[in-house]
């Protein structure tokens, strides 16, 4: 099944009656030709099966709803106790009676029939990472060139010299700064690289310009 949220998450609630109803409509709608007569005709059998939700009173307690939110957020039984100061026993408790109420197969189920409907009012979603955008090598070393030439005009001073998404990815690329793997910063040990995590989870490459005995050979004997 697709991660995208179900377009009638309300229809998983109904009875097999009016499932059944609301279905039969839909595809009575959809079976004209493909223009916009077609489309208008289905977005009247959803707005005619569609429930308001201001008409479907709510069956939880404010209790059952806080325990669905936290569970709706990533939480388990036992750290959804911790937050709501239950056992996590109580809130497992709690599930089954909420999935008795909504006549849900299972919580996850619970979850989505009462997002549905509107009720997880408090329900808060973390913002997803952006996708990195894939790097262009020559990009990429003329870019390793121009801070590597802002650095050792500034002996000692740490500049942030890259992003990077993860961790991992991070950490390579400032150990081959330090080892003089790009040849902008080659010999090795002409420079100090770190990684440091930022506050949106992203991480950078600080580095600065420290020096070696074959710098200071190279430029006497220039």
């Amino acid at each position: 099944m697709s991660d995208s949220p179900l377009a009638f998450a309300w229809a998983r609630a109904y009875g097999a009656d009016q499932l059944s109803a609301f279905i039969e409509d839909l595809w009575g709608a959809a079976s004209g030709d493909n223009d916009l007569q077609t489309l208008d005709a289905i977005e009247r059998v959803i707005a005619d099966h569609r429930p308001d939700n201001d008409a479907v009173p709510c069956p939880l307690t404010a209790r059952q709803i806080a325990v669905l939110t936290e569970l709706a957020c990533g939480e388990t039984y036992e750290s959804a106790g911790r937050k709501l100061e239950i056992s996590g026993s109580t809130v497992h408790t709690m599930c089954r009676q909420i999935c008795d109420l909504l006549r849900a197969n299972n919580t996850m189920h619970a979850v989505t029939i009462a997002t549905g409907y509107g009720w997880l009012t408090a329900l808060s979603l973390p913002q997803p990472h952006p996708k990195p955008k894939r790097r262009n090598p020559i990009e990429g070393a003329a870019r390793h060139r121009a801070h590597a030439a802002e650095l050792r005009e500034q002996p000692g001073v740490e500049l942030c010299v890259g992003d990077y998404a993860d961790r991992h990815t991070a950490r390579t690329t400032a150990r081959r700064i330090r080892k003089g793997g790009f040849s902008a910063y080659a010999p090795a040990d002409s420079f100090e690289a770190r990684p440091v995590q930022t506050d949106n989870g992203r991480w950078t490459i600080r580095a600065q310009y420290v020096g070696n005995s074959s710098d200071t050979s190279q430029e006497a004997a220039s």
